[in-house]
């Protein structure tokens, strides 16, 4: 079996083995987690904060000339709070002679992402790379579970039982559908080795919108949305 390579096909299979090679110096892909040093917000009185203590997520950046490049990133992070608090039926109420005591709670749990555009710049090129970023940051809240659970007990009798759980419920208690915007500031350093980029970084981000206005509203301010977030993050690329 003879295999015929005619001249055009000859030049595209030339072409695609160097330009690929020059393309992965320019434009590379990779993942990004982090350990927040802040609190996505803070809850007071019978709440409390219950956000996991981690970032992760794609990132992709090209390289611009005068080492000079862009990056975007998509972090997620798992956000959410409860409230728990024991209420007792006022002297003098047609509840006080048949009710101990009411067991009332609430779990809000929600998807955050941070989509941060940044403009990166390299001090060198060769070993550790020294670099610094900044850009605009749009954080996006996704659909929210809402769990509502009270028990009642009574005097006599077996307590009663109340639950229902449901997600992208229209309520004051949401976080769900709740945009911010904020600006990013960052500084670190990236390394070669092994066909791949590792750029350990710590970010810091101002946040000019609260997520969480509806929620605060509700509470009187018991459930708060940081303005100020720091980051510690660690990009692997190749």
């Amino acid at each position: 079996m003879t295999l015929t390579l005619y001249p055009g096909c000859l030049t595209a299979i030339l072409l695609v083995t160097s330009v690929s090679p020059a393309f992965s110096q320019v434009l590379t892909f990779g993942v990004k987690g982090g350990i927040p040093l802040t609190a996505a917000y803070s809850a007071t009185r019978d709440f409390s904060a219950t956000t996991r203590r981690y970032l992760v997520g794609p990132t992709v950046e090209f390289r611009l000339p005068q080492r000079f490049a862009f990056e975007l990133d998509a972090l997620y992070q798992r956000i959410g709070y409860s409230k728990a608090s024991v209420l007792l039926p006022a002297p003098g109420s047609p509840f006080a002679t048949s009710e101990l005591y009411l067991v009332d709670s609430l779990r809000v749990r929600g998807n955050s992402w941070q989509f941060p555009f940044l403009v990166k710049y390299h001090f060198k090129e060769e070993g550790a790379q020294p670099f610094v970023d900044a850009g605009p940051v749009y954080r996006y809240h996704s659909e929210t579970t809402i769990r509502v659970r009270n028990v009642s007990v009574p005097v006599s009798g077996p307590p009663t039982i109340y639950s229902s759980e449901g997600t992208g419920v229209p309520s004051s208690f949401s976080i769900g559908k709740q945009n911010s915007a904020g600006i990013a500031l960052g500084a670190g350093f990236t390394v070669k080795g092994f066909r791949m980029r590792v750029s350990p970084e710590i970010r810091y981000t101002r946040w000019f919108t609260q997520p969480f206005a509806t929620v605060a509203t509700a509470f009187n301010g018991a459930v708060h949305s940081a303005d100020n977030q720091a980051d510690v993050i660690l990009g692997i690329t190749f």
